[in-house]
This record gives structure tokens, C-alpha cells and sequence, in this order.
């Protein structure tokens, strides 16, 4: 029975306290309704205006010269001179002397070589001598020749009258044909001359042409700076045997520098590149590039070049393609090979096109899916999408979505909806010139 009485008392308990708040609830006053009031939002405006705008399209590379050299011996010796110019570091103009090899032996087979042409020189005018001497003892023959053909005539008509006897007759004829065999070893002679003339003349060709490369090799003993530049690096010094054809040291030349930078495909629409697809090309050039380094402390330095080339490949990582800039010493106000170092790096940024009918805004302005906020007549909210060609670290430029005098606006609102009504508080005039919001060489 106990048991019984604890187990209903508490559920009676809660079946009351349930009855009375239903009661309460459905005899209690009703609550008093208030009528929400609407959220106004105020922002910031910036007007739209048309203008033109110049692309420059940011990128950074690595300086490095545009002629590079080994120095390379073209002669084999031991060196006996070291320009103090040729050490690593150091600078040197064209025509200065690098390192100098032992001449003395080539200076001694070009003389040896000089004495041989000589030779064959006097031997060609010995012949020519001969030769003459030939012609005129052959003119004397011919007479001769001539008198004993006569004589032996006349000796045959006197021995048919009776006059001469027979062996007169024959000795007569034993002095023509003597003539006859003089002349005819004077024609030979004569004959064979032109051969030796022309044996002697390749002996000297042959000769001129040993004496030519003797004295080019005494030349090449001299190792000439072949550009303005600097050296690498030095590999030989001052009494080492070198042989043909090895690597003295490494040197670049320092009137020009290229760079390499990389852009991606979307921003190679934006440049003009007609100029440097021609046949001449490394010679008609691009877009200019302005290019910046940080030097010592805060000391920045500021140079310009030229697009000259494209690369013919597509970087397979970062899919870019890879412009080619060309910086000349002569055309900067400062020698650059002072403040150039090979594999020195640098920001660039290239000029691109002019465009025109574009809208350049705060970059911040455009929010996900390139869409701004635009306040309309009845000031209220309206997100558009717009075409966005170009960007960069301060500003995007828009090319369609919107139309002059449109209000944009600065104040960013994830979470305000379309169509809620909004205050502007202040409206601003884009009055910047567009290349002042173009951050130049920053994406």
C-alpha cells in the first residue's frame, strides 16, 4: 500500500502543475506586437567616369648579361704575363691584354718560314732569268739553224756539179742537224719552264700561307679582351703551361643585360608584341619595361629596357610565357656594370595597351565573382557583375557591367541583401588621374 501511495503522489503532482499552466496560458493576456523598424545603412560612394587607362603588367626576374665569354687559349705555351685586369671581379676594356703566352718559338718559325719565301722568291726569278736567256739563245739557233740549212743546199747543188766532195757534203749535213737538235733542246727547255714556274709559285703560296698562320699564332699569344666587360672567373696564372684550346677564365660583357620575366597568358593579351614577332627580331623592340632593385640601406635604383623576344616555350609548372627584356648601358644615366651583378634581381613593369571607355576603381570596390555595389536612383542596393580586364595591387579597371555616372559603392556590405535601402554619406568623384591609382610594377 506504501508503495503504491509513493509511486502516484509525485505523478499526481506533475498532472496538477501541467493542468494549471494550460490554464494560465489560455487565460493570460495576449502579448503586444511591435512593428519592426527598417535597417538604413549608410555608406560611401565613388562616381563612375569613362577615361583611358595604360596596362603595365607587374613581373620580376634575374639580371644577367647578354654576352658571356670563356677565354679560351688558341695557342700552346707557358704564360708569361698576367694582366693585372684578369682576376675575378675586376673590369677591363676592349682591346686590353688578358695574359700573353711564350712567343719566342712562334716568333722563331715565322722568321724561319720568311727565309723559305725567299728562297722560293730567288729561285722564281732565277727561272725567270733562265727562261729569257732561253728565248734568246733559241733566236740564235733559229739563224744558225738557218745558215746550215742554206749551206747544206748549197753543198748539194756544187757536189751534183762535181765541185765539193762527198764528205764535204756530209759534214755539212751532220752541222744541220746539230742545229736542228739545239733548237729543238732549247723548245724542251723552254717548254718545261711554265711547270716549273707554277710548282715553284704553289711552294710559295704554300710557304705565304705557314708564314701567315706563324704569325697569326704569334698574334693568338696574346690573349685580347675581345669586349667591355668584366671577369667572372681565372682559371690560369702566371707561369702555368697551357695547351690549345683551354679555358683561361670567364668573362661577360657589360653593354648589355637581359632579363627574364615571367607572365601569365591573360596578361600577354593585354601587351602589344607585333614589333618583336618580325624577322628581325632582338632588333625592332617591344614594350618598354621599367625595372627596380633595392641597393644598399633604402637607396633604390630605377633603370629601363625593351621587350626584344618571347620564348618559344610555356613554363610546364607555372604555365606562363617568358618575355624577354633588354637593357643597354648606353641608353641608362648611370654605368650600370658598377650596379648591375650578374644574377642580381629586379621587379619590372611592363607597359602595356591603352584602354579606352574603361572605369578605374579602388581595387577593394569588387567583391566575390567580380561584382560591385551599385547604389541606383531609388537608393537602394544592387549587386552587378562587371568585366574586370585588368588589376593590380590598388585599382581594378572595368571594361562593361556599368555606365557613367553610376554610384559605386567604397563601403564593403557581405551581408546587406539586394534591394535594401541604402544612405550615402558621402559621394566621392573619381578625380584621380588613372595612372595614379595604377600602381605601377604591383599586382
Amino acid at each position: 500500500m506504501q508503495t503504491s501511495r509513493r509511486f502516484y503522489l509525485p505523478l499526481l503532482v506533475i498532472i496538477i502543475s501541467v493542468a494549471v499552466g494550460v490554464t494560465l496560458l489560455k487565460t493570460g493576456p495576449a502579448p503586444k506586437r511591435k512593428q519592426a523598424k527598417p535597417v538604413i545603412t549608410t555608406v560611401t560612394t565613388i562616381t563612375a567616369k569613362p577615361t583611358s587607362f595604360t596596362v603595365w603588367i607587374s613581373s620580376q626576374g634575374l639580371i644577367t648579361p647578354y654576352l658571356r665569354s670563356a677565354v679560351t687559349s688558341e695557342a700552346a705555351g707557358r704564360l708569361v704575363e698576367v694582366a693585372p685586369k684578369f682576376i675575378q671581379g675586376a673590369f677591363f676594356e676592349k682591346g686590353d691584354l688578358l695574359a700573353r703566352i711564350d712567343p719566342e718559338s712562334y716568333r722563331l718559325f715565322a722568321i724561319n718560314l720568311e727565309a723559305s719565301i725567299k728562297i722560293v722568291k730567288a729561285r722564281l726569278e732565277e727561272l725567270q732569268t733562265l727562261r729569257i736567256n732561253k728565248q734568246k739563245q733559241l733566236k740564235i739557233e733559229n739563224q744558225l739553224l738557218n745558215l746550215a740549212d742554206r749551206q747544206f743546199k748549197r753543198l748539194s747543188i756544187l757536189k751534183k756539179a762535181g765541185t765539193v766532195t762527198e764528205s764535204t757534203v756530209e759534214q755539212g749535213e751532220r752541222e744541220l742537224l746539230s742545229r736542228r737538235s739545239a733548237v729543238l733542246n732549247l723548245k724542251n727547255g723552254l717548254d718545261l719552264i711554265p711547270a716549273q714556274r707554277h710548282n715553284l709559285e704553289a711552294e710559295l703560296q704554300l710557304k705565304q700561307a705557314q708564314r701567315d698562320t706563324a704569325l697569326l699564332d704569334l698574334k693568338r699569344t696574346e690573349i685580347i679582351a675581345p669586349f667591355t666587360g668584366r671577369v667572372v672567373k681565372k682559371q690560369a696564372d702566371l707561369g702555368q703551361f697551357v695547351g690549345k684550346g683551354q679555358t683561361l677564365g670567364e668573362i661577360y660583357s657589360t653593354a648589355q643585360w637581359e632579363v627574364r620575366l615571367p607572365i601569365s597568358s591573360q596578361d600577354l593579351s593585354l601587351l602589344d608584341l607585333s614589333a618583336i614577332k618580325k624577322e628581325n627580331i632582338g632588333v625592332s623592340f617591344g614594350p618598354k619595361v621599367k625595372l627596380t632593385t633595392s641597393g644598399q640601406g633604402s637607396i633604390n635604383h630605377h633603370w629601363s629596357g625593351d621587350i626584344v623576344r618571347m620564348e618559344s616555350v610555356v613554363d610546364s609548372h607555372t604555365r606562363q610565357v617568358i618575355l624577354v627584356a633588354r637593357i643597354n648601358s648606353s641608353d641608362q644615366g648611370e654605368r650600370l656594370d658598377y650596379d648591375f651583378l650578374d644574377g642580381l634581381f629586379v621587379e619590372a613593369a611592363i607597359q602595356g595597351r591603352t584602354l579606352h571607355n574603361v572605369f578605374v576603381l579602388p581595387r577593394h570596390t569588387a567583391g566575390p565573382g567580380d561584382r560591385v555595389l551599385l547604389i541606383d536612383n531609388e537608393s537602394r542596393l544592387l549587386r552587378k557583375k562587371v568585366d574586370i580586364p585588368f588589376r593590380n595591387a590598388k585599382s581594378i579597371v572595368i571594361s562593361g557591367g556599368i555606365k557613367a555616372m553610376d554610384r559605386i559603392s567604397l563601403t564593403p556590405l557581405p551581408y546587406t541583401p539586394d534591394g535594401a535601402i541604402i544612405t550615402v554619406q558621402q559621394n566621392k568623384t573619381n578625380d584621380k588621374k588613372p595612372q595614379d591609382l595604377a600602381d605601377k610594377g604591383e599586382r
